[in-house]
């Protein structure tokens, strides 16, 4: 596939969350735009949180939504 870094855009900083920082971002290759989450592995490592970060990409696999990919 594709490299997701040639292909992703970074446009700015959305907030600041509990397990990293989410971003506004833009598919090159679609021509939209998304949040895109990006985890901090050493705190969810550190802070034990990993079961928590699994369940959260297990439901969010589950949404049938073109916002998340």
């Amino acid at each position: 596939g594709k490299n997701l870094v040639k292909k992703i855009k970074i446009r700015f900083k959305i907030r600041l969350g509990a397990f990293g920082e989410v971003y506004k971002v833009y598919d090159t290759d679609r021509d939209e735009f998304y949040a895109l989450k990006c985890i901090n592995r050493n705190k969810i490592e550190k802070d034990g949180i990993i079961k928590y970060i699994l369940t959260e990409k297990e439901i969010l696999s589950k949404l049938d939504s073109k916002y998340i990919i």
